[in-house]
């Protein structure tokens, strides 16, 4: 399985879990990984499916099904991305692949008919089986590439703005019985507060961040029609490593909006180690809509923590001089005390590690034992 062909990855909605990656994958950044996982009666070629070469491009598209197959299916692209590894354990096969460009069919005049959507569907469905086998005889194969960049007469719309297929694609799967009740989102970019330029993710899909700085999370979200009520969702950090700027979360009150959140990324207590998080992007009670893991890795900041490590060395020798200096007079070993004190609570109002405090061991001079550290939070 491997050449100039194209991955076909179909899910539908023959389960919830199906249905969902549908939406998980709309909504996720560019950049970021995602993994299928088949049953290999459901692969066109699962002999071959470990010989399937990283960088092969792959199509997502939502089959629609009927589960005694009264029906043929229809299909709708949704999102194109290239294959990462194709791997088997026993008789299941996944795909891990990285998301690219979201994709959709021929634009609709809005206001028109529902029906006027089915035509591009039939017409994309039609096209699709001439080029690949699809359910309900596979739902994972590779087959001829569709036309890019897109023809006279091509079924598909891939060059279109980013946040215009994303709208169209969700026009178009909102009105099945599968999506009638979903909200739409769609993860635009993260950037440094202040900043023109976003984040793009690392090779293996994670974002960068610094830890001090503050970033702004910025989605996106269209519906059909209004919700009656407000729609709550979440945004899960750690608390530690990643917090957001004031609420955790915001609400779908519309038909559409762009919406930003502030959230910053901590700087550890103590040492140089760069840390591993999730942001999660979920919905709230009583909605139905994507669910998006985010995978953030916060850089410490070997300045600060070299300055802070430097400050901390002056204080403690300064508290313990005062200490040792038993024979100098006393505004000697008061003023290195004071020193010593000032810049432990400079650290402390930096938001550093905090300064251990010395004893003297046994009342001698020169045997010094350290005291555990109070507990403190970073910035």
């Amino acid at each position: 399985m491997t050449g100039s062909k194209w991955l076909y990855l179909f899910t539908s909605n023959r389960s919830p879990l199906y249905a969902q990656d549908v939406l998980n994958v709309l909504a996720a950044p560019a950049g970021t990984r995602y993994m299928f996982r088949y049953d290999a009666v459901y692969v066109e070629d699962p002999k071959g499916w470990e010989n399937i070469a990283a960088g092969t491009p792959v199509v997502v598209i939502f089959s629609l099904q009927q589960q005694a197959q009264y029906s043929d299916p229809a299909f709708i692209p949704v999102r194109m991305g290239e294959v990462i590894k194709a791997y088997a354990f026993g008789s299941r096969l996944f795909v891990e692949f990285r998301l690219t460009n979201i994709v959709s069919l021929a634009e609709v005049t809005e206001g028109s008919r529902d029906s006027a959507y089915a035509k591009p569907v039939r017409d994309f469905t039609n096209y699709l089986k001439e080029r690949v086998s699809t359910p309900y005889g596979s739902s994972a194969a590779l087959g001829a590439p569709l036309p890019t960049p897109v023809v006279p007469g091509s079924p598909w719309d891939i060059k279109s703005d980013q946040e215009v297929l994303f709208e169209r694609a969700g026009a178009y799967l909102m009105r099945t019985e599968t999506f009638s009740r979903a909200r739409f989102i769609r993860v635009l970019s993260i950037a440094e507060a202040g900043a023109t330029d976003v984040l793009t993710p690392t090779a293996d899909g994670v974002f960068e961040l610094h830890a001090g700085h503050t970033y702004e999370l910025s989605l996106l979200h269209a519906q059909r029609v209004a919700p009656d009520k407000p729609l709550p969702y979440r945004i899960e950090v750690d608390g530690t490593t990643l917090r957001t700027i004031g609420r955790a979360g915001f609400d779908i009150a519309s038909r559409y909006d762009r919406i930003v959140v502030s959230i910053s990324a901590s700087q550890p207590t103590s040492g140089l180690e760069d840390r591993q998080t999730v942001l999660t992007i979920e919905p709230g009670a009583g909605l139905y809509g994507a669910r998006v893991e985010i995978p953030i890795r916060v850089l410490a900041s070997r300045t600060r923590t070299a300055v802070t490590a430097g400050a901390q060395t002056v204080g403690l020798l300064m508290v313990a001089l005062a200490s040792i200096l038993t024979s100098v007079s006393s505004p000697v070993r008061i003023a290195a005390a004071a020193v010593g004190a000032v810049v432990a609570a400079t650290l402390q109002a930096l938001g550093t590690a905090p300064l251990r405090a010395l004893s003297l061991s046994g009342g001698k001079a020169g045997t010094l034992s350290a005291q555990a550290p109070l507990g403190h939070h970073g910035s």
